[in-house]
């Protein structure tokens, strides 16, 4: 297989989690986040909470959050990070840790509009 670059990696996963790959999405985005050693901290965040994502769309939750939290390595947390593990935790019926982690994403900043409705 020819070489990718990071850039055309990072792309190239998100294809395949706008198309439903979500297992070769996962591979992609842990390929970039391998390749791009926090070079580009925004794109390494946004990786580790899409293939959070696709680990979630695979019924894998315990996955999931583990990918949301190595986005705390890039830099500190983002309401989306936050938002994904009360979801999380709300799912686990531990409402009130829930509550923490979507207060704590309140005052990390703006969530998007499709986010704060669920």
């Amino acid at each position: 297989m020819p070489t990718i670059h990071t850039k055309e990696q990072y792309c190239y996963a998100r294809e395949l989690m706008e198309r439903a790959a979500y297992q070769a999405a996962i591979t992609a985005f842990s390929r970039f986040l391998e390749s791009e050693k926090g070079e580009n901290t925004a794109c390494c965040i946004e990786a580790c909470l899409c293939r959070a994502d696709c680990y979630a769309a695979l019924q894998k939750p315990e996955a999931a959050i583990q990918s949301v939290f190595q986005s705390f390595q890039y830099a500190a947390p983002t309401a989306a990070a936050c938002f994904r593990i009360g979801q999380y935790f709300q799912e686990q019926q531990k409402l009130e840790t829930a509550d923490i982690w979507k207060k704590l994403a309140d005052f990390c900043g703006e969530l998007p509009q499709n986010k704060k409705e669920k």
